[in-house]
């Protein structure tokens, strides 16, 4: 059996159809031009932000690795990425942990004397690939660090510095020795993340 189609098919126009297709393509594509300019920009300059947060992620994972003082317990741990400090656009990373003890302040220090994490970016790092620990002392409302001859200056600068930043300080028991270790790598290049301009 052959098909014939019918003797007078039923013409259908193509413009009874195509301008709802252009009424909808019109704001679809204005919007998705709209985006694209928003997002362009965006991205271009911020193609470094997820690097820097893998990055980060990476120096958090050796931080936990570390064998802190026996018997001291966590209170709180802050990671920051970005230009934490100083003047010029670079991107510094830092992870610090607010912990407490019952031993005294040179208890401490003695623990973490000479404890070290390898930089962020070690074949970058100079003139070392390890960092060096930093410790701070939680007193009278403020944070101190001690240098090796015993001489006592408080922290005003820098990532988290302030003890406001640290809710964890309200689980911190009274008359314990509240500390702060953490290590600060930085200076690297700036390039394509806004939070190190």
């Amino acid at each position: 059996m052959i098909f014939e189609p019918p003797a007078n098919p039923t013409p259908v126009h193509p413009s009874k159809h195509a301008p709802a297709a252009s009424l909808m393509a019109g704001p679809r594509r204005a919007a998705v031009l709209f985006l694209a300019l928003i997002a362009c920009p965006f991205f271009s300059l911020n193609y470094n932000w997820i690097p820097h947060n893998l990055a980060l992620a990476s120096l958090e994972g050796r931080f936990c690795e570390l064998q802190h003082l026996p018997g001291s317990r966590y209170l709180e741990r802050n990671v920051a990425v970005g230009q934490l400090g100083g003047c010029s656009n670079h991107t510094d990373f830092y992870v610090g942990e607010l912990r407490s003890s019952s031993l005294g302040r040179q208890a401490v220090e003695a623990h973490y004397a000479g404890r070290t994490i390898e930089a962020v970016y070690p074949e970058e790092a100079w003139p070392d690939p390890q960092v060096q620990l930093e410790i701070a002392f939680l007193e009278r409302g403020s944070f101190y660090g001690y240098l090796s001859n015993g001489h006592r200056y408080q922290i005003q600068e820098g990532p988290f510095w302030h003890p406001s930043e640290w809710s964890g300080l309200s689980e911190a028991v009274e008359g314990q020795t509240v500390y702060l270790v953490s290590v600060c790598d930085g200076g690297y290049s700036a390039a394509g993340d806004l939070r190190s301009h």
